[in-house]
């Protein structure tokens, strides 16, 4: 029948998982800050390399009442500009599920252009739009390993920048 859902399993908080390389899956076992349940979790990795992860927006989290898994940190949030409170201050509750994409995708094209260039690639800033000149291999979404490295927090960079 077209109304069931093969896909869901009856269990409310499990979710059909795709092996995927670079991709980890773990319980939180108790509540604490984020960046300690990402080092108990992934012990081989340094806690640079997982607060970057987090900034990157490579850190998904599952609260326990919850099934779906959402984007810690902010896609939108300009390059450069931490989030108030600090990600690694995030803290998760025994119970829930983290999500580590260990090799997210990365776009070089994206910090290679500098700050000053970003603003220079703003054509038309209006009122009710704006007209960015992209760069080839600047993605126009986020890719659901890098929350960070596409088109609209250099645009946004770049009219904090402007105005």
């Amino acid at each position: 029948q077209r109304g069931n859902n093969r896909w869901r399993s009856k269990e409310p908080h499990r979710q059909r998982r795709l092996d995927s390389p670079g991709v980890i899956y773990g319980e939180v076992v108790r509540s604490e800050p984020l960046l300690d349940a990402l080092k108990a979790m992934l012990p081989s990795c340094s806690g640079r390399k997982l607060l970057n992860l987090a900034k990157l927006g490579a850190v998904y989290y599952r609260q326990p009442s919850e099934q779906r898994f959402e984007r810690l940190g902010n896609a939108f949030l300009p390059t450069g500009e931490e989030p108030i409170p600090p990600i690694q201050d995030t803290l998760v509750e025994a119970g829930g599920e983290l999500r580590v994409h260990t090799e997210p995708r990365r776009y070089p094209s994206c910090s290679s252009h500098s700050p000053d260039a970003w603003v220079q690639r703003l054509r038309h800033v209006g009122e009710d739009f704006v007209v960015v000149d992209k760069p080839a291999g600047v993605p126009c979404a986020p890719h659901v390993s890098n929350a960070r490295e596409w088109l609209a927090p250099f645009a946004a960079a770049a009219l904090c920048a402007y105005l």
